[in-house]
């Protein structure tokens, strides 16, 4: 799911009628403040792939560290075993990006690179 509709109570409600989601979300009240403030004031300082979660109401938060700070939820998936994790190809940013930097390292003079990435955020692309 998108961010507009996603939130903890509605991954609550859909995992008691046996529905998995799994779903990026904007900061709001049910949302962990710990991890709001990590995407408001940390955003640009975390090292790419930085992983951070917190289960409020059996729903799993996550705040992950791309270009950006990526918020999310799912109510199936967890990330704390090696196989949670996926090999992906994936494309440098352009000079321009504004966060760019912080990925940018990573692939050095290469243009894609074979990278893990949590497979909530697979699942959701």
């Amino acid at each position: 799911m998108d961010n507009y509709f996603t939130s903890v109570p509605l991954f609550t409600e859909l995992r008691a009628c046996n529905f998995g989601a799994v779903g990026t979300i904007r900061p709001h009240k049910e949302f962990p403040d710990e991890l709001i403030k990590i995407k408001t004031q940390y955003a640009i300082k975390l090292e790419w792939n930085t992983l951070l979660a917190i289960v409020v109401q059996d729903v799993l938060c996550l705040a992950w560290q791309d270009n950006n700070i990526v918020l999310a939820l799912s109510n199936i998936l967890i990330v704390n075993r090696t196989e949670d994790f996926r090999e992906k190809v994936r494309k440098r940013t352009v000079k321009t990006s504004t966060n760019g930097r912080i990925v940018r390292h990573i692939f050095a003079d290469e243009p894609t690179k074979s990278l893990s990435i949590p497979c909530f955020i697979d699942d959701y692309n």
